[in-house]
Parts: C-alpha cells; sequence; structure tokens
C-alpha cells in the first residue's frame, strides 16, 4: 500500500524544486554548498580554501545575525549608464624632502629616531626583567641606545640582500666576506640584541579580559609605522584591495594556511594599494575569530569599507577580487561617492537568479550576458573560463577587445571583451605589485617569535614605499626603468650603519691603576715561575735591551700580577701610584 502510494506521488522536475526554492521568503533550505550560502553565511575561509591554525567551528567569522530576509534585488537586461565623475586630485608624493635627498631622509619619513630610542628603551627593560625572573646576571648584556638599534636594523636589511645560511657566517671572513657586519658589532652581540629585542613593555601588558587587550600588543609600535603612509603619499584614481600573506610557520593561533596561495602558511593581513605603482596605503592585520565583527555585513564588506574609508567622497576606483565582492558593497561604495569593481561568485547573495549556473547560457568565447540593478552592472563572460563581475564604473553599453592564442604556434585572435574586464585586468594589481616588490629582498633572519615577523614585515614595506617615493622625487630618465631597488637598500644600509662599532677596541696592555685598586695593601715581589717575561713599566717607557728587545725580568708584583724590574722599576712604578711597598 506505501508502495502504490509512493508511485502515486506527483514527481517534480528539478527546475521546479530550484524556482519554488527561489521564490520561498521562509525556507531555511540552502540551494547551494559552498563557501557562502543564500542567507549571506560565510565561512571564516578564502576562495583559497584558508584554515584557522587552531581550526574549530567558527562560530561567528563571516556570518549575518539572523533577521528578516531581504527580498531578490530586480534586475533589468535594459543597460544605462551615467557618465563618471572625474577624479579631481593630483597623485604624488606630499613631503617636503627636495630632489637629491638621501635614502636615510625618505626612510625616515616612516622609521624615525623616535622608534628607535622606543625599541632600545623596551629592549633594556626586557633584558633586565629576563634577568630578574632567572635569578642571575648576564655578564654578555650591556644596555643599548638609539645607534645600535639603527645600526641594528640596518644590519637585518643587508641579511635580506646577502642571504647567508647561518647568522655565523657574517662573521666568518674565510666564507664570505662582511666587513660592514663586522665592524659594526660583534656575533655575540648581534645575538644578544635578538635574544632581548623588544617593542613593547611586557609588564603594563593588559589582561586578556580587560577592554583595551590587544592581541598584537608586542608587534603595535611597528604596525603603528604604517599609520603615516598616508601621509607622505597622494594616491591615483584606481585603487587594489587585497590579501598579502606574512610567512610564518611557528606557533601562533592567528596563523592561517591558504593552499592556493605562494605562501601557504603566515599571517594574513588585508592591504590598500595604489595600482599604478603598488604604494600601500593601509595595512591591516587579519585577527580571526578576535576581529571586532559588525554582524549585518560580511568579512569581505567590512575589510574594504575599513582599508577605503579615508578614501570616500573623491569618486576613486577600488578593485577588489570575489571574496571581498557582493551587489551591497558596490552599492555602499556608491553612495559614498567611490566607484567600485571586482569579481564576484555565483552564489552570493542578490547576484542575479539569472545568472546563478552560467554554463546554462552556453555562451562562445568572446560573448557576455549583462544585467543591471540601478548603477550596479552584472557581467557574465566567456573566455577560457567563465567570468563573472560587478561594476558601477564601466559603461555595459559598449565592449572592447582583447587577444588570445589559439593554440596553434603563435597565432593569436581578437576577442571581443566588456570594459569591466578590461579595467579589472589593468588595475587590480596593486597589492600584487607591493608584494613582488617586497619578495625579491626580506628583512632580518628567521626567529620563533611571531612579532617578529611582523616587524621584519613591516620594516619591509617601509622600504618599498620609500623607495617608491625616492623614484618619484628623482624623476629617474624615461628611457630607463627607475633606480634598482637593490642599490637604493644598499645605500641605505650604508647610512644606517655608518661609522657605528660597538666593539671594544683592543690595544697594547697598559699598567692597572694600583694605586686605587688597593691602596691599604703593601706590595711585595715575588719570582716568577717559568720564563721571564717582559718589564711593564719598561714598556712604558720604551726601554729596550741591546739586543732590541724589551727588558724582561724573572720577578713580578704579587698585588698586581705586573711584570716588574726587580730594581728600579718595582719601587718607581709604585710610587708614580702612591702605593706603598714592602722592602
Amino acid at each position: 500500500m506505501a508502495s502504490t502510494s509512493r508511485a502515486s506521488r506527483k514527481r517534480v522536475e528539478d527546475a521546479e524544486i530550484f524556482q519554488v526554492l527561489e521564490e520561498s521568503t521562509d525556507s531555511d533550505v540552502t540551494i547551494f554548498s559552498s563557501e557562502e550560502d543564500e542567507d549571506g553565511n560565510e565561512p571564516d575561509s578564502d576562495e583559497d580554501g584558508q584554515l584557522d591554525d587552531n581550526s574549530e567551528a567558527n562560530e561567528d567569522g563571516g556570518t549575518r545575525t539572523s533577521g528578516p530576509k531581504t527580498p531578490h534585488l530586480k534586475w533589468t537586461n535594459t543597460l544605462n549608464f551615467k557618465e563618471l565623475e572625474k577624479y579631481e586630485n593630483l597623485s604624488g608624493p606630499k613631503h617636503s624632502l627636495p630632489v637629491g635627498s638621501s635614502e636615510k631622509d625618505f626612510f625616515e619619513l616612516f622609521v624615525t629616531n623616535d622608534f628607535y630610542n622606543k625599541v632600545a628603551e623596551e629592549t633594556n627593560k626586557y633584558a633586565a626583567l629576563s634577568q630578574r625572573k632567572a635569578g642571575t646576571v648576564d655578564n654578555n648584556w650591556e644596555d643599548t641606545n638609539e645607534e645600535e638599534i639603527q645600526a641594528y636594523i640596518g644590519i637585518l636589511i643587508y641579511m635580506g640582500l646577502v642571504d647567508l645560511p647561518e647568522t655565523e657566517d657574517y662573521f666568518q671572513g674565510d666564507f664570505c666576506v662582511c666587513p660592514i657586519v663586522r665592524q659594526a658589532m660583534t656575533l655575540k652581540r648581534l645575538k644578544k640584541l635578538g635574544q632581548y629585542l623588544h617593542l613593547k613593555d611586557e609588564e603594563e601588558r593588559p589582561d586578556q579580559q580587560s577592554a583595551d587587550f590587544d592581541i598584537l600588543y608586542k608587534a603595535r609600535p611597528a604596525l603603528d609605522l604604517m599609520d603615516k603612509f598616508t601621509q607622505a603619499y597622494i594616491p591615483g584614481c584606481e585603487l587594489a584591495v587585497d590579501e598579502a600573506m606574512i610567512g610564518f610557520k611557528g606557533r601562533f593561533f592567528l596563523k592561517q594556511y591558504l593552499p592556493g596561495k605562494p605562501t601557504k602558511w603566515g599571517i594574513k593581513a588585508w592591504g590598500l594599494a595604489d595600482s599604478a605603482n603598488g604604494y600601500l596605503l593601509k595595512c591591516d592585520i587579519y585577527k580571526g575569530k578576535k576581529e571586532i565583527r559588525q554582524q549585518d555585513r560580511l568579512l569581505g564588506e567590512q575589510v574594504v569599507l575599513q582599508l577605503t574609508e579615508n578614501f570616500w567622497g573623491k569618486w576613486h576606483h577600488i578593485y577588489f577580487d570575489n571574496f571581498f565582492s557582493s551587489t551591497n558593497l558596490m552599492k555602499m561604495l556608491l553612495e559614498q561617492e567611490t566607484y567600485s569593481c571586482g569579481t564576484a561568485r555565483a552564489n552570493r547573495k542578490n547576484w542575479p537568479t539569472e545568472f546563478r549556473k552560467p554554463t546554462v547560457l552556453k555562451l562562445k568565447r568572446g560573448e557576455s550576458r549583462k544585467l543591471q540593478h540601478k548603477d550596479v552592472t552584472a557581467v557574465v563572460w566567456q573566455d577560457k573560463r567563465v567570468v563573472l563581475l560587478l561594476s558601477t564604473n564601466s559603461d555595459p553599453r559598449t565592449d572592447g577587445s582583447v587577444t588570445r592564442k589559439t593554440g596553434k604556434g603563435n597565432e593569436e585572435i581578437e576577442i571581443a571583451c566588456p570594459q569591466a574586464v578590461i579595467n579589472y585586468t589593468k588595475h587590480m594589481g596593486g597589492v600584487d605589485v607591493s608584494d613582488q616588490k617586497r619578495e625579491y629582498y626580506g628583512v632580518g633572519r628567521s626567529s620563533k617569535k611571531w612579532w617578529k615577523f611582523i616587524l621584519h614585515f613591516v620594516l619591509n614595506v617601509c622600504l618599498v614605499n620609500c623607495f617608491i617615493l625616492y623614484d618619484l622625487t628623482n624623476h629617474p630618465p624615461s628611457t630607463a626603468h627607475g633606480n634598482r631597488q637593490v642599490t637604493f637598500r644598499r645605500n641605505l644600509v650604508r647610512q644606517l650603519i655608518g661609522t657605528f662599532t660597538s666593539r671594544k677596541r683592543i690595544g697594547r696592555k697598559r699598567s692597572l691603576p694600583i694605586g686605587t685598586a688597593s691602596p691599604k695593601l703593601f706590595h711585595t715581589l715575588q719570582k716568577i715561575s717559568g720564563r721571564a717575561k717582559v718589564c711593564a713599566l719598561c714598556i712604558e717607557k720604551k726601554k729596550k735591551a741591546p739586543s732590541g728587545r724589551g727588558k724582561q725580568t724573572t720577578y713580578k708584583c704579587k698585588q698586581c700580577d705586573l711584570p716588574l724590574c726587580r730594581v728600579g722599576c718595582f719601587l718607581e712604578y709604585h710610587e708614580q701610584r702612591n702605593v706603598e711597598v714592602q722592602n
């Protein structure tokens, strides 16, 4: 009977089920199994499948608070376009340095003497704290100062230019000659600075339960250096938002895993850069579950709005990839007089229903389909693969063209391409350009401490940005590719280290200040066991034996432990220092 009942039920086609679910406003059924569902749920990961170091069910990352569902937006194939507002600002450096300023002058736009002073102060505090906790005195440690920290940072930059297997190799003259490092400090001193280096007072660190607790407390002084980036440069019209990875494989719960990235393990950061030259304007470290979230926004939406907030109202063009983009984001930016363009995901909320399954459109290579909701245009374009975009800064009524290889040797063909795709391809790579320039040369050596990787990252970004400013200010010849970054860094290292040295000069051993060392003792002569030694006073007076060698004696002062001639020198030496002797 049950079998007959099942057989008599009405069969519903897949398309009808899809339509019913799309039209329903009460259903909690998820249509697509993906990183973001129809209700706007987005897990704490990006398109590359990143995972937190301590992978758990993410309760708050990327989800909206449950509430009344908004109706689907109405999209139309009637395309309109308003003339774009012009970006009026003149881009370029806005510092006061004249043409011909040194590399160090540009570096000090971001890394100043105040920073060196702060690091020296906190390093000395941490060294004292560590010795108190250990209950012992580190006889190999001496307090550092501003000049030494500046030279130390110069050495870290040098190590990125000359990458040797071990730190000891920089001090081995038979393997690799590095005189600028050896002149500045000894290997022991370099290691001691690395051991006690600190940016923030450990004893003043807020409790985890307090409201002002900062998860990046140890690296905060370094991160604050990036606040100066927008003070030295006016960006152009096109800006790009993207993520960057700070490579790190140690233990830190903010560590991320992005299998689709060149740097798979590390600390993730969000960046905003000028698309024209890769100048990084803003950068924020991703804090995972500790991120302060606005629950009515997706993670990508919040990141873009936070990074671009200071640039609203000027009609900038912002570019970002499909992790960040959404129709709501495009509309919010447009309300703030900012255009935007980005690739999209077919399962993202408010994406046109007609484009949910782009392969159903069966487009040929070069063909495209477009729909509009107010000033937001959704584009589906068939290249080798399907490309999905959202845009508010391109005319959807006209297309451009691009060349593609046919696969038959070097033969190329020209195919139609929406203007939004052309603009995105041209201007999206701002953060990638910054990463590329940063990856040419590293800073510092590997460490177990996560905050040192952030310090090295910030110093490297400062180097890239001040190199861009140096290049733009000095106006290299139009026929050249500009100044070379390696030359810029090499000159900067010389200027940071300069003639500094923490080495103690080792000269000829002079007589000791006996009078102050032990004035109450009667000093006596004692026979030297073993070979005779050169008299210390004769060395001072430059007296020599007839053979031309120093005058030798078999006697010494017992209290001073200093070789002295028995006749004359012993008494004269101590009389000069007001020390009584025993005859």
